[in-house]
């Protein structure tokens, strides 16, 4: 009888999830597309499922923002009943702490938030292992899927393509009572850098709302209060390659050798896994094909290989800070070179701005001293021009010399 009552209960738990709700519409599709109603999903906690068979969690929630600046991607209502709807696209009906809890169910590794390193005077980016984020909702009652970056874009090019974004389970920072800090603030999927960001960018990106790099793409999201499924998984395996056709996986620099071997491995344990190449905005096309044939011949298809390009930007020259995060998104390379870079950049900036200031100085001095020669010199003219008037008074009053042999005071001459 205890059984019973148990598999009811399950039964209902079931039927009443959205999740579940979504897995048994798709029952009625034919062989050839279905894909949830075949998967074997399981109910976690309110507003989270997992999908054990594509190894995802599955979050449900609703559109809350369709148009302006972004700082996170999904939010949930943190303890004290607020949210930050102002601010994100999708609003959760699941409590972090639950979202954090299933993502470690599936296996995934969990990080650390972005931090500021006081000693080093510098912020580390977020860290932990790779995800992927998709969306999914009933478009005129067909099911659509997207990758979260598709509903977002650049506010400095908004025409740009934005690419998958380096999303990582950074775990969110502990909060004082031995809980976590996103259930205190809402923070699962951030673009910007929160302590308690379950998910966050292996990427810096300040909180100052003058350097809010990211919008909605109002033409791609879905009406607002539009129930929608959050799908987060770890990331198929994915390679970095630089403006001189270097290859990296991981932050790390490999030869050709290695980095086959290493997709051989990722497709042992996942055949039917995606593997992913960012290159810099300047990669030539001959060496993205070089790689690309690298990969087919490790047994890639050529379907699976999706590459990115990173968008385009100028180099901030005048703020050091600026500079080294620059390079940091740019260039894959070690810390220690980037921090070497960063000083060196400072000191040549300071230096600059001493000669500057130098310069400028001088300069100022230059122009006293002309304009004290230049009144120096009108107070001469006038002093001259002075001079010469009074003489020419004198001369024209004066009466004129006599000879000494007429005037009358001296004796004639003898003849």
């Amino acid at each position: 009888m205890s059984a019973l009552r148990i598999c009811l209960a399950l039964a209902i738990a079931v039927l009443m999830h959205p999740a579940a709700a979504r897995a048994a519409a798709t029952t009625s599709r034919s062989a050839a597309t279905q894909t949830a109603s075949d998967d074997r999903i399981v109910i976690f906690k309110p507003g989270v499922a997992i999908n054990w068979t594509q190894r995802q969690v599955e979050l449900t929630g609703k559109i809350a923002l369709r148009q302006g600046a972004l700082e996170l991607f999904a939010c949930a209502t943190d303890r004290y009943g607020g949210d930050k709807t102002h601010e994100s696209i999708v609003l959760l009906d699941a409590r972090p702490l639950h979202v954090f809890q299933a993502l470690g169910l599936i296996g995934l590794q969990p990080g650390r938030p972005a931090r500021w390193d006081a000693k080093k005077n510098a912020i580390h980016p977020a860290t932990g292992q790779t995800l992927e984020l998709g969306v999914e909702w009933l478009d005129d009652g067909r099911r659509r899927r997207v990758d979260a970056s598709e509903w977002m874009r650049r506010i400095d090019d908004p025409k740009a393509p934005l690419g998958p974004l380096p999303w990582v389970l950074a775990g969110s920072a502990p909060s004082q009572d031995d809980g976590i800090l996103a259930d205190e603030d809402g923070t699962v999927a951030t673009l910007v850098d929160f302590d308690g960001s379950i998910i966050g960018l292996s990427v810096h990106h300040p909180r100052d709302y003058d350097q809010m790099w990211i919008e909605a793409r109002t033409e791609k999201v879905p009406q607002l209060d539009m129930p929608v499924t959050v799908l987060v998984r770890a990331a198929g395996l994915r390679l970095e390659m630089d403006r001189f056709g270097r290859v990296f996986l991981n932050g790390r620099r490999h030869d050709p050798e290695t980095i086959t071997n290493a997709v051989k491995d990722y497709l042992k344990a996942s055949p039917n896994g995606r593997i992913s190449v960012l290159v810099a905005p300047t990669t030539l096309d001959v060496d993205i094909r070089r790689l690309k044939n690298q990969l087919r011949a490790a047994g890639v298809p050529e379907a699976s290989v999706e590459v990115h390009r990173r968008p385009a930007s100028d180099f901030p020259a005048n703020d050091p800070k600026a500079g080294g995060a620059f390079l940091r998104d740019q260039l894959p390379l070690q810390r220690s070179l980037l921090e070497s870079a960063g000083r060196e950049h400072k000191r040549l900036v300071d230096q600059l701005t001493s000669r500057q200031s130098g310069l400028e100085r001088r300069a100022s001095e230059l122009a006293d001293y002309v304009a004290r020669l230049r009144s120096g010199l009108n107070r001469l003219a006038s002093e001259s021009d002075t001079d010469s008037a009074s003489a020419g008074d004198v001369s024209a009053t004066s009466p004129p010399a006599q000879s000494s042999s007429t005037r009358p005071d001296l004796p004639a001459t003898r003849p």
